[in-house]
């Protein structure tokens, strides 16, 4: 069966605003950076809960791309470029933009069954609110440092902000250039939601 989930990114002032399962802000910086150099053909697995890295890596090679359509068939994500009215552009220069976002998007499989397009498990509870707090000071900002993530301490007030998640940021804090050490810190430290996963009260 194929699914399809789409979203509006507006890349221009460094901000992308996204509309799918769950919206996302993210803040990108601009400048173009070096795909990373590749050994396997294989496409790599990519876990939902961090497609937009991925897609933050992969725009940041293309900061000519303006605004953009984002789409997900059959876990291969891809990009349309937008004119300022809102209608798919046919610009030499936009569809070029988008293609080299699009090659380096190529290289990966989403998983849409787990958490896509980022959306952090969530819970109302205070008590569990600390312990995913805990969780983040004692294991996940530990562990994406020892893996070369940059991850800022957990503060505890984000964690008991009602409207915030922040154990689903640690991934788009680090602002790492090469998918590859994303995706091996995500296998050997997990997602920040893990605890959620779990019978926890919400």
């Amino acid at each position: 069966m194929i699914r399809r989930d789409r979203a509006l990114a507006l890349i221009g002032g460094g901000v992308v605003l996204a509309v799918a399962s769950a919206s996302l802000v993210v803040l990108l910086a601009h400048g173009a950076e070096a795909a990373p150099q590749r050994a396997e053909a294989a496409r790599d697995e990519v876990p939902g809960d961090i497609a937009w890295v991925l897609y933050d890596v992969c725009a940041r090679q293309s900061p000519s791309l303006i605004m953009a359509s984002i789409a997900v068939e059959d876990g291969r994500m891809t990009v349309r470029p937008f004119d300022e009215d809102g209608t798919m552009s046919e610009e030499p220069d936009a569809l070029a933009a988008a293609e080299i976002v699009n090659e380096c998007l190529d290289d990966y499989q989403v998983l849409e069954d787990t958490g896509f397009y980022a959306g952090a498990l969530w819970t109302n509870d205070v008590a569990t609110r600390l312990l995913l707090y805990d969780y983040g000071r004692r294991w996940m900002a530990p562990c994406l440092r020892g893996h070369g993530l940059p991850v800022d301490e957990p503060v505890l007030d984000a964690f008991l902000d009602p409207s915030d998640a922040p154990w689903g940021a640690y991934y788009f804090q680090a602002r790492v250039p090469a998918m590859e050490d994303v995706l091996e810190a995500r296998h050997a430290c997990g997602s920040g939601s893990d605890l959620l996963a779990r019978d926890m009260p919400g």
